[in-house]
């Protein structure tokens, strides 16, 4: 049986959590989610995600150490990232450095755009099943 695609998700501002959480609530995925970027690279060395959403600006540590600690550890396949920011600039720049940030969303965003990008990288990088991913999803 296959397990559910493990997240990390890097956030410190409690609604973008909450945004997050309510979403991710809608998918068949086991999603844990840090606050700092210091415990975010705890958990990234003890055990790889499947994907990361990855806010830029964070206590701690910033995601681009994060980012460059995934580096580090996991060599140029790093692990598969959907940066969240406002910051249009950093993300292109960062995607520029890191190929396997896969994806972005632009904040505020909306529950059903991380839904939809999401679900969108796992079914490509991770082998998902769409019906088995969605099948908690009721629009």
């Amino acid at each position: 049986m296959q397990q559910n695609p493990y997240l990390l998700v890097v956030e410190d501002t409690k609604s973008h959590i909450m945004i997050a959480e309510y979403a991710l609530s809608k998918l068949n995925v086991d999603a844990v989610y840090v606050e700092d970027g210091i415990t975010a690279m705890e958990m990234v060395a003890q055990s790889k995600p499947d994907l990361m959403l990855l806010d830029l600006w964070l206590p701690g540590a910033n995601g681009e150490a994060v980012l460059e600690h995934a580096h580090t550890l996991y060599g140029a396949v790093g692990i598969n990232t959907i940066i969240m920011s406002s910051q249009t600039m950093a993300i292109q720049e960062l995607k520029s450095r890191f190929p396997y940030i896969h994806g972005y969303l632009i904040k505020p965003y909306v529950p059903q755009k991380l839904i939809d990008t999401v679900s969108s990288l796992l079914l490509t990088y991770h082998d998902s099943d769409e019906e088995k991913l969605r099948s908690k999803h009721t629009a």
